[in-house]
């Protein structure tokens, strides 16, 4: 993770169970849950999104306009592209 845990409050968000323990073996001072990221359960509440397989997204567009929902104001988005 590139975000320092003394400084901001890291959420990970994953439809996968098995990804998520990963992360939580990986990163215990973060916070993780499973659930869709088009139907999260946040609002308004990021001041920045962090997005590592945009890729892989069926809905694009939903996806991007939940991002955009639960993104503070003036919050930026942060993208990653691989090639695979």
């Amino acid at each position: 993770m590139c975000f320092s845990y003394q400084k901001s409050k890291v959420i990970g968000i994953d439809i996968s169970d098995k990804l998520i323990t990963l992360a939580r073996k990986n990163h215990p001072n973060a916070e993780f849950y499973v659930m869709d990221f088009e139907k999260t359960a946040f609002e308004n509440s990021f001041d920045i999104g962090s997005i590592l397989s945009i890729m892989y997204k069926k809905n694009l567009d939903s996806f991007l306009k939940e991002l955009r929902r639960i993104l503070k104001k003036n919050g930026f988005i942060y993208c990653c592209f691989t090639s695979c």
